[in-house]
């Protein structure tokens, strides 16, 4: 057997491992994983690769390459776990007590890994049960920390900007950019913000507590300055972590702002996924740029410097005039024209809230602004609203706030119920991946009603659920064995016989004696023609032996006659003729003796089904478990699917 070396994903070590074999212990770390299915070189080097990056801490490349892996076989396991430790930062270190390798957690997210959707794939397509008990021990592990982490950054007052930079070089010393950082802090400290700097922040924490601050930090900054002298410096593995999550979060949350400041170096140096944000990016070396830099982040902090005092622009009628025309054609369900007329104002006045909101109106097909509250959907998410809302005056932000307060109010209800129902209802039934998920899904409520008790009830649902599957499949392993076993016990002929007997009971207990005839038919093929074939032989042997034996007897017996022709053996030649005729004689009687079979298809059956009944037992045992098993199988695939 081919054996093929993977990479320890704890400590690189290397493990000689086999197609066959799923999980295995390091023999250098002396940790217990599980492995990837490896089918040839190439795959291991596919997988060796992307746990390099991995253990290197370059999660982005790690994440890419198990996906790479993932487009070629979707169902690969080890592929998604991988995805899940690329995505949380895992890295294992050693514990210095015990000398365990323990996860420790550089990239937390805000939901719960027991409920990321590829470690839901790893447990789906794991080969057997050990390596999904591996894949469920560890993610616990990773979800303690995770919880740990949140607990301390939920502590920890907001920041307004973070400063993302290269403390130190190759050497150990301090670089240009930590000291540039340390100037732009003391400004802007000055100017009242609260700034995460980690040559300060950090100062009195562990280096393994970093993460909670981290966290905390990027997820509640408005602004992110990625300072840099060098292009090296911009993609090192610690400084890209910060700046790329910071880029995840800014998908979701637009009013977020990166703003790369480089120095020394080509703005086209800057890394590709900043190429976006060319337009932000600061030349440290120009005078002013420091001035630049504060005014640019106080637009951020300020949006109101510039917002619209009111919903219609003072001193302006024309405005007024196109604004009435506006919710007349809402009033008339003429939304085309009502769309129309508010861009017309927009045109005029760019921040005029009441011109979004008539936009919206139409959007939704809303005839009377007060209509909104009763909408089906969250109106925070649309641009319209929120721009509303932005440039609107205090009393008419705080009209459209209870609208959008009143609709989610409504959504949140209805979604609660949707969840309670669910829960209720599949109690019993559903699976672990779908308990979790309804976990998620009432801590997302927070205090609403009594979301946290269900919050809490669904993991203990879970819970259950996960040990009535793993119960399921060591039944499903059990009766497995179990069918192996009986299958060692009968041979192919009656296997065979048992299925054919299987097919024609069904067809005959469910019609009528029509099929009796089939069962004739059948029988006369397996067992009517060995009865012809012995009649038949003995029909051969007769007129073989009488038509040799007569004419030998009368050749024989009439050159004895004639003086002794054959002399001393005359007497025996003649006996073997009529030996011959003898036997031709007594198997004719015999043959003819032998009683006709019986054809009729009441016989056939009768017959045959005796003759099944002595290989029956065995058979309808290995029935039964395999139909056991089927529907073992059907269940835990049922409750999946739900």
């Amino acid at each position: 057997m081919t054996m093929t070396i993977i990479k320890c994903k704890m400590c690189g070590g290397d493990i000689q491992m086999n197609a066959e074999k799923t999980y295995g212990t390091c023999d250098h770390c002396g940790s217990t994983m599980t492995l990837p299915k490896i089918a040839d070189e190439r795959k291991a080097n596919l997988f060796n690769r992307a746990n390099h990056f991995r253990r290197q801490n370059d999660f982005d490349k790690a994440l890419q390459a198990y996906e790479n892996i993932l487009n070629e076989d979707n169902a690969d396991a080890e592929a998604h776990w991988g995805v899940v430790l690329s995505r949380y930062g895992i890295e294992y270190v050693e514990d210095p007590a015990t000398r365990q390798r323990i996860p420790t957690c550089h990239r937390v997210q805000g939901g719960s890994v027991l409920a990321d959707p590829d470690y839901l794939a790893a447990l789906e397509h794991s080969p057997n049960i050990n390596t999904r008990l591996l894949y469920e021990e560890e993610a616990k592990k990773i979800s303690e920390t995770q919880k740990g982490i949140l607990a301390i950054s939920s502590k920890e007052a907001p920041y307004d900007i973070f400063i993302c930079y290269k403390e130190t070089d190759n050497s150990g010393q301090r670089t240009k950019d930590s000291i540039i950082a340390q100037d732009i802090y003391y400004q802007l400290i000055n100017d009242g913000y609260r700034i995460f700097f980690a040559r300060i922040t950090l100062e009195d924490k562990l280096g393994q507590q970093y993460e909670p601050y981290i966290f905390s930090a990027l997820n509640s900054a408005k602004v992110m300055l990625v300072i840099g002298t060098q292009k090296e410096y911009f993609e090192a593995v610690w400084v890209k972590n910060e700046w790329s999550r910071f880029l995840s979060i800014m998908q979701k949350d637009r009013s977020r702002l990166l703003i790369p400041c480089y120095r020394d170096m080509d703005a086209y140096d800057l890394p590709e996924e900043m190429s976006m944000l060319s337009i932000q990016a600061q030349d440290m070396g120009k005078i002013g740029f420091i001035q630049d830099l504060a005014r640019n982040i106080k637009k951020v902090f300020e949006p109101g410097n510039h917002a619209q005092t009111g919903p219609v622009v003072s001193g302006a009628p024309k405005t007024e005039l196109l604004l009435k025309r506006v919710f007349m054609f809402l009033e008339d369900g003429d939304w085309k024209q009502a769309d129309e007329y508010c861009e017309r104002t927009l045109d005029a006045d760019p921040e005029n809230a009441s011109a979004y909101i008539g936009k919206l109106m139409a959007a939704l097909q809303i005839r009377k602004e007060k209509d909104l509250a009763g909408h089906d959907k969250i109106l925070t998410e649309y641009s319209y609203f929120q721009k509303a809302v932005r440039f609107a005056d205090e009393k008419t932000k705080e009209r459209l706030t209870a609208y959008g307060n009143a609709v989610y109010a409504k959504k949140t209800e209805t979604a609660y119920d949707d969840a309670l129902a669910i829960m209720e209802n599949g109690r019993d039934s559903l699976s672990e991946r779908r308990f979790l998920e309804l976990s998620q899904t009432f801590g997302q409520f927070g205090n609403y009603r009594d979301a946290k008790n269900k919050m809490m009830e669904c993991e203990n649902l879970a819970e259950m659920a996960k040990r009535r599957e793993n119960e399921m499949r060591m039944a499903v392993d059990g009766l497995e064995r179990r069918i192996g076993e009986l299958d060692a016990r009968l041979s192919p002929f009656e296997k065979k016989e048992f299925a054919l007997y299987n097919k024609l009971s069904s067809k005959y207990y469910n019609s009528s004696q029509n099929m009796m005839n089939n069962f004739a038919k059948i029988y006369e093929a397996n067992g009517a023609l060995k009865y012809r074939a012995r009649r038949s032989a003995f029909g051969c042997i007769s007129i073989l032996a009488l038509s040799v034996g007569i004419p030998a007897f009368i050749a024989f017996g009439t050159a004895t006659l004639m003086n002794g022709f054959f002399g001393d053996y005359g007497v025996l030649l003649v006996a073997l003729p009529v030996a011959g005729i003898a036997l031709g004689i007594i198997t004719a009687i015999i043959n003819a003796a032998r009683p006709k079979r019986n054809t009729t298809p009441d016989r056939y059956l009768a017959e045959y089904c005796k003759i099944m009944e002595d290989k029956k037992p065995l058979a309808i045992q290995k029935n039964a478990l395999e139909q056991q098993k089927q529907f073992l199988i059907a269940q835990i695939e049922n409750n999946n699917q739900q």
